[in-house]
Order: structure tokens, then sequence, then C-alpha cells
């Protein structure tokens, strides 16, 4: 653990000091108001059935002592809202640097724990990213599947460890899933913001940065594309293909696996590198193919 715990109390939340929360709430990751947690938390205030919530506070020692709310900005609002005090563990955590605050955001899962998404927020505010929220998830799922063969989650150290690694790779991925002005989510990309073929793209972008960009580019875009061109045949796979109901294509398109969509990929690129043709066949019982 980086942070310090420097302070750690039981103490009475009152709705001044709650206000006075409420102004250091704006950690640039912080999570939204979830009007559930508030309806929550109001019934068992009403009810006098709320016991001791927790109030957890960012001294940023690199920013002059600066004072970041990072949990209990549901309980706040709402004993500045209903007039009441409440009980609350009351800590306070000094940061030597923004990676530390993130660490230390993670670190809360009180009413709802921080998910993936909330995490990921956090450490993409401490290493300064620019990338749209769909690329960093993109970018952790492939690296995590590079790294230990699955895309499940890490700890944030970890998480920030594998970006800090990679950071060159998002560029890479960015630059392919941008298209144009409209950005990563336009509708006509959706086939390819999946972890399977970010996974693909990784592997490729390991063996060739520039062919890399040139064999997706063309995959994105297929513009002139012969219909026995091994990128044509992959964009035709992909556009049809889904690996579950809820990622890049309707439940009427063919549903497969990871390892279906990631070995057709590498077998469309290792006949764009030698240049021959191919049509995709898969071997279900087969690792993946190795790259070239």
């Amino acid at each position: 653990m980086s942070y310090e715990i420097i302070y750690r109390q039981v103490r009475k939340l009152t709705p001044p000091t709650a206000r006075e929360l409420l102004e250091i709430n704006v950690y640039e990751g912080q999570r939204k108001l979830r009007q559930n947690n508030l309806s929550s938390i109001e019934t068992l205030m009403k009810r006098g059935e709320f016991t001791t919530g927790k109030i957890g506070i960012a001294i940023l020692r690199h920013k002059k002592n600066y004072r970041l709310l990072m949990n209990g900005q549901h309980i706040s609002t709402l004993v500045s809202n209903l007039n009441i005090t409440v009980d609350v563990m009351w800590e306070e955590a000094l940061c030597k640097n923004d990676v530390d605050v993130a660490h230390y955001f993670a670190s809360f899962d009180t009413l709802g724990a921080r998910n993936s998404s909330n995490i990921l927020g956090a450490i993409k505010v401490a290493l300064d990213l620019d990338w749209p929220n769909r690329i960093l998830s993109l970018v952790a799922g492939a690296t995590m599947m590079a790294d230990n063969g699955r895309a499940g989650m890490k700890t944030p150290y970890y998480l920030q460890n594998l970006l800090v690694k990679n950071q060159s790779f998002g560029n890479h991925l960015l630059t392919i899933l941008r298209g144009d002005a409209n950005g990563v989510c336009e509708k006509r990309l959706k086939f390819l913001l999946r972890k399977p073929i970010a996974f693909a793209i990784l592997t490729t972008y390991k063996i060739d940065e520039g062919d890399s960009l040139k064999f997706w580019s063309v995959v994105r875009d297929g513009i002139e594309l012969k219909k026995d061109d091994p990128r044509k045949k992959l964009r035709d796979y992909l556009l049809q293909t889904t690996f579950c109901f809820t990622h890049g294509a309707s439940s009427s398109r063919k549903v497969s696996t990871y390892h279906e969509l990631i070995s057709k990929c590498i077998t469309a690129w290792n006949a764009y590198r030698k240049g021959d043709r191919t049509d995709l066949k898969y071997y279900r019982d087969k690792p993946i193919p190795r790259a070239i």
C-alpha cells in the first residue's frame, strides 16, 4: 500500500460538516450520485436504522495537502438535505501522488463495490490518459489476456502497472479504432470494439506495428478490397459474428467463442503477411495459430 492512513475514528457527521465535504467532492474519477443508493440510505436514516457509514478523504501531499472526498458523497448529501446528524467512520489518507489517490479511491466498497470501470477511470486520471473509456477497457482486457490468459478483474496496482507498460499499444489501438471524427463509439465500428479483437490487434502489434496498422485499418474501412483478400474475408466474418448477444452484433448473428474469433483473426493476418488466400478455416480442437 503506497498511501498512508493517518486518521481513523468514529465521529458525528453534522449538516455543516457534510456540506464542507461536498465542497471537496471534486475528484475527476468520482462516481456519479446514484438515486437508488440515495433512496436506500434515506429510508434507513428515517427509520433510525442507519449504522456507521464511512467517510474517506485523501490528503494530497504533492499538492500542498489539498483534500479530496473519496468516499461518502451519498451519506454527506443526505445528511445535508435531511438536516440530520449520523455516526460515521472518518478516515484520512496521506497520498504522495495521483496514483496513490487512485489506489485509495479503489479501496472503498461501502454501499456498492468499485467495479472495473470505476477503478480504471481512477487510474486513467492518475496516469493522465486521454483515451476514451471504451479504449481503456479494451486495452486492459487485451493486455490481461496476454499477461495471464484471462481478462478477469485484478488489483488496482496490477492494472496500473499493466496500463503503464502498454500505453504505446493503447495509442495504437486508438488510432485504429478512432475511425472518423465521430470517434470510437460510432455504430460502424462496433464489430471491432470487442476484447478478443483487441487481443488479436495486440498480437499483431507485437509482431509488426506498421503492418498491424495497415491490416486493421483496412479491416475497419473495407474499401476497395478484392473478394479473396484475407482482410475482406475477416471483415465480412466479424460483421456477421459476435462472442455473445450483447457485444458487437445482434442475437440473430452467429455466436462464436473467444478462441474462434482470435483464431480467425490470426489466420487472416498470417495469410495477409504471406500474400496468400484463406477461407478462415477454424479448428476447434487446435491452439490459436501462431502469428507471423
